[in-house]
């Protein structure tokens, strides 16, 4: 997909140890269904969101990109009491929520850098509803 093509065509040449190079390497993670049976997940190495609607027989859409809100997303949950997609953003230290009826991405919670020892985040990873108003947070 990623391809070598120098300074020929006035983009700079990309090398496999650039830094930038994760966007291209690091593909979907996390991914869970909505009531519906369409499939949510996240790309790790740029955040992008999507969705794959259920056509029917086994059968699924195209992916559809919903958000690039997340610049690095991991971990995906579905709350059934809200309708709406739970997602570590690790990259932010941070959890959104995409709401599927308003199709609209919204922060739950997110906090600077730190180390996780005074119990904030610290590059969540994964997320899981505990029950309607909790959720269990995963850090790396």
């Amino acid at each position: 997909m990623l391809r070598d093509r120098g300074a020929a065509n006035g983009k700079p040449e990309v090398k496999p140890t650039d830094s930038a190079l994760h966007i291209y390497t690091a593909g979907c993670d996390g991914m869970d269904f909505d009531r519906d049976g369409n499939l949510y997940t996240g790309s790790f190495g740029d955040g992008r969101f999507w969705v794959l609607n259920l056509l029917g027989n086994g059968r699924y859409s195209k992916p559809k990109l919903l958000s690039t809100d997340v610049t690095c997303c991991d971990g995906i949950c579905y709350d059934p009491v809200r309708n709406r997609m739970l997602l570590t953003a690790s990259e932010q230290n941070g959890i959104y929520a995409w709401d599927i009826a308003q199709k609209k991405m919204s922060v739950l919670w997110s906090n600077g850098d730190t180390d996780g020892a005074d119990g904030l985040l610290d590059q969540p990873c994964e997320v899981m509803m505990l029950d309607e108003n909790r959720v269990l947070v995963v850090n790396i």
